[in-house]
């Protein structure tokens, strides 16, 4: 016979049942029959002996609720010892215990949310989490992988396009479901405790499996499908990309492709991270590119930089120019802290030159018609450069200005079939680009 809501018995038989779960994590529980509770949310390891002495203050006082052996409300009983046919509203006389759920004095009990193989029941009849396996969250392990590259929350966040707060947030929750600290405060920043560099090793490694899985999958259908993401530079998605795409819808029709913009570091990272499939970076010939380690790559073409001058320069006329004719000129520039901005000062210091930059503009369309009004001079690449406005002559330069343009992917990806189409069409288009 169930108890009167609000008696003593139904309230101390509440208060044992929920302190098997620790207060930070306290779950809703789910009432069936008298006093069975089972937890609706739970995602930390209970503590056998404390289910256990939760168990024992339940049954005492369920049995000065009612008389001993009395049948569950919430099901048929079982009798003493008998286990519980594991749904909702069965029950168990004395001593039952439900398939992975809480035991609670032999009321009717409920099958707990965990998958029976990471529950075992020990000799006591109290019930414990075997594995942290089932706690780890894909995007919680690619939040730490992140910190453990970047260094820093803000950064994290940066290359996980999402604000610190989240990151933060991610972080707490991997913490109390692990059980441990990954996170210690630096100065003003943060570092991985001993825990955290450990669980990150493994982050990293079983990101990477989730890589190969995704691989081997694809591999195995034999054919290009699903879905390929394409990033690539201003000039790389204009002069290559609606080639390779066409190619690709032409010959993979069951191929998904999607393409954007990055300048060739932040790609890189995307690529790294998981965000996009293949990027087309670039690097110079006197100014090379980092590729870290984990990435496969392949060139796709050499790209040659002429001089871009106003049609009324004097070197106009020129069949060819030293970087030391222009000294004394003004420079359009790419945006400061990107790669060819870098290297642009590179090269002319190399020469001797300090760059006289008085104007910044991230397209190359936007810097030739600077150019056209006769406010500076500005190296310009031939691939996606486009038709050249009125009023600029473009002139080679003796000392050759090349970029090495290529594609970078995932190595662990590298068996997947829409990968190896996606980079076979990008080798074509580069092929057709005049020289």
């Amino acid at each position: 016979m169930r108890a009167p809501r609000g008696s003593p018995a139904r309230r101390n038989a509440i208060a044992a049942a929920s302190t098997a779960v620790p207060s930070s994590r306290r779950a809703k529980f789910t009432w069936n029959g008298a006093y069975a509770a089972v937890p609706t949310l739970m995602s930390r390891k209970l503590n056998p002996q404390t289910t256990e002495s939760a168990a024992n203050r339940t049954r005492q006082s369920t049995r000065r609720a009612r008389p001993a052996g009395a049948e569950a409300s919430g099901g048929a009983a079982s009798g003493a010892g008998g286990r519980a046919a594991g749904r909702a509203g069965t029950g168990a006389g004395a001593g039952g215990l439900s398939d992975g759920g809480v035991r609670c004095a032999g009321a009717g009990l409920t099958r707990a949310p965990w998958p029976a193989e990471l529950l075992r029941k020990d000799e006591s009849h109290s019930t414990r989490l075997v594995s942290i396996a089932y706690m780890l969250n894909l995007e919680r392990l690619r939040t730490l992988d992140a910190l453990a590259r970047y260094g820093s929350v803000s950064a994290a966040a940066e290359g996980l396009h999402v604000t610190t707060s989240a990151v933060s947030q991610q972080l707490a929750k991997l913490e109390r479901e692990v059980g441990q600290q990954l996170v210690a405060r630096n100065g003003r920043g943060v570092r991985l405790t001993d825990a955290g560099q450990l669980l990150a090793g493994h982050a990293a490694r079983i990101l990477s499996q989730v890589e190969l899985a995704q691989s081997d999958i694809e591999a195995q259908r034999g054919r290009a499908v699903g879905e390929v993401r394409l990033a690539g530079f201003p000039t790389a998605a204009r002069g290559l990309f609606p080639h390779a795409v066409t190619a690709l819808r032409a010959s993979h029709p069951e191929l998904r492709v999607r393409s954007s913009e990055r300048e060739p570091e932040r790609g890189i990272r995307h690529v790294l991270r998981g965000d996009v499939d293949i990027a087309v970076v670039l690097d110079w010939s006197n100014k090379r590119l980092p590729v870290p380690g984990g990435l496969a790559h392949t060139a796709l073409l050499d790209d040659t930089a002429d001089v871009a001058v106003p049609a009324g320069h004097p070197l106009a006329g020129r069949a060819e120019v030293d970087l030391t004719d222009l000294a004394d000129d003004d420079w359009v520039s790419w945006p400061e802290g990107e790669f060819c901005y870098e290297w642009l000062v590179f090269t002319l210091r190399s020469q001797g030159i300090e760059p006289r930059i008085a104007h910044f503009a991230g397209e190359h369309h936007t810097q030739l018609a600077l150019i056209q009004a006769g406010l500076g001079v500005c190296a310009t690449p031939r691939l996606g450069r486009g038709p050249v406005p009125d009023g600029v002559v473009l002139i080679p330069v003796r000392q050759r200005m090349r970029r090495h343009v290529y594609a970078v992917w995932r190595a662990d990806a590298d068996r997947r079939p829409s990968i190896r189409a996606a980079v076979e069409a990008l080798r074509e288009a580069a092929a057709a680009v005049p020289e």
